[in-house]
């Protein structure tokens, strides 16, 4: 097949070829481009694996394949120990629950769920949007404010801005006014 190699196509680099164009490349500063990728297409600071090209009408991209009742992620390591216990940073897809994690300093600190709800430092948002501080112990909202929670132990607060002559509103109560 003459449209299948592997070549050595200068300077300690290794080429792998299919249907007559460049697959996967070893460069010599062991960088892994990706169907004819250069390291020109990427940012200096992130160039181990480059995947993609910029030249045709074509879309790129990257898939993670897990089991539906487990999880895939990318994980952030700072190589210091052996096993988990530095990996600080991870951005995570539940497929068994449909939900994305970001974690940072190796504690999740955002989730979306399956509705498109979000939660920052909170992992069953109440709202569309719940920011959580501290351990206040909200377990419910009104039905007619869920649009953001903001919960806090001692006091929560947000300031709303409108445009000149523009309406805003928000409602005050604890969590023993919900109904």
């Amino acid at each position: 097949d003459t449209h299948t190699k592997i070549r050595f196509s200068g300077g300690d680099t290794i080429v792998l070829q299919t249907g007559g164009s460049e697959r996967l490349t070893i460069d010599s500063s062991g960088r892994l481009l990706v169907n004819g990728a250069t390291s020109n297409n990427a940012f200096s600071g992130g160039d181990d694996l480059i995947i993609g090209n910029s030249s045709g009408n074509t879309r790129s991209g990257l898939t993670l394949v897990s089991n539906s009742g487990q999880d895939g992620g990318v994980y952030f390591s700072d190589g210091t120990s052996v096993g988990n216990a530095h990996v600080a940073g991870q951005i995570v897809y539940d497929h068994d629950g449909d939900y994305m994690r970001f974690f940072t300093v190796a504690s999740e600190r955002l989730r979306i769920t399956s509705a498109g709800k979000v939660g920052i430092n909170e992992s069953s948002p109440l709202g569309k949007l719940h920011v959580k501080s501290g351990d206040s112990g909200v377990s419910a909202v009104g039905s007619s404010a869920d649009e953001l929670v903001l919960e806090n132990d001692t006091n929560a607060g947000m300031s709303i801005l409108s445009a000149t002559n523009g309406e805003g509103g928000i409602n005050f109560g604890d969590s023993d006014d919900v109904n």
